[in-house]
C-alpha cells in the first residue's frame, strides 16, 4: 500500500501543514495545547532544569492562551453567506436531492453550508456523484478537501482514514480509494481497510 499514499504534486508538505493548522485553529485552544511542541515550542532555557524542563514546560503550556477568532468568524461568514436564500434551479427528476442530498438525510442547504465552512477554513471541498450498485437515484458524495489527496483528468485517489470500531476498541485503518474514469463513470477500488475491493 506505499504506492498508494501518494500525494499530487500541489499538495506540498507545507499545504498539508497549513490544512492541519486551520483544522487545529478551528477546534480551539485545547487543540493547540495538545499539539504541545508542534505549536508551543519549548523555550531552549528550560532545558537547564533539573527535570530538562518538564514542569516548566507543563505550566507554559498551562498559562498560554489562544484566541478562538477563528470558528466564530467561519460561523458569521456561513451565515453571511447564506443569509439569503439562493435559487438553485433543479430538474423535476432532481429534486429529491432537496430532503436527500447525500442519501444519508441530508438536505441540500445543510450539504452547501457545509461545502461554504470547507470553502473558508482550507479552500476547497470534493463532491463526487455516487449512486446504488443495484441502480437507482444517484446522490452527492462530499469529501474534505484533504483526503483528496491525488489526482489526473480522469483519475482520483481519495485517503479514507478513519476510526473502526472493533468490540469495545477504537482502530485507525488505513483505506485508500482509487475512481479512475471509464468513459461516463467511475470503476471504484479500494485498497486497505478490512480487505482490498475492486
Amino acid at each position: 500500500m506505499g504506492m498508494t499514499k501518494t500525494f499530487h504534486p500541489s499538495l506540498t508538505p507545507q499545504r498539508r501543514e497549513e490544512w492541519d493548522l486551520m483544522r487545529t485553529c478551528m477546534e480551539g485552544e485545547a487543540h493547540v495545547k495538545a499539539a504541545q511542541a508542534k505549536y508551543l515550542p519549548k523555550p531552549t532555557g528550560f532545558n537547564s532544569a533539573s527535570d530538562s524542563g518538564a514542569a516548566l514546560y507543563e505550566a507554559y503550556i498551562s498559562r498560554a492562551q489562544f484566541p478562538e477568532l477563528l470558528a466564530p468568524s467561519v460561523s458569521a461568514m456561513i451565515g453571511i453567506i447564506h443569509g439569503q436564500e439562493i435559487a438553485i434551479e433543479m430538474p423535476p427528476q432532481m429534486e429529491y436531492l432537496w430532503e436527500n442530498a447525500d442519501s444519508r438525510g441530508l438536505t441540500l442547504e445543510a450539504f452547501h453550508k457545509r461545502i461554504t465552512r470547507e470553502l473558508l477554513v482550507i479552500g476547497g471541498y470534493s463532491v463526487l456523484v455516487d449512486m446504488p450498485r443495484e441502480g437507482g437515484d444517484p446522490w452527492l458524495a462530499g469529501y474534505n478537501r484533504d483526503t483528496l489527496i491525488n489526482w489526473d483528468d480522469d483519475w482520483f485517489l481519495l485517503d479514507e482514514t478513519s476510526m473502526v470500531r472493533k468490540g469495545f476498541v477504537w482502530e485507525q485503518i488505513e483505506q485508500f480509494r482509487l475512481l479512475p474514469m471509464d468513459q461516463l463513470a467511475y470503476v471504484t477500488t479500494v485498497y486497505g481497510g478490512e480487505s482490498d475491493e475492486g
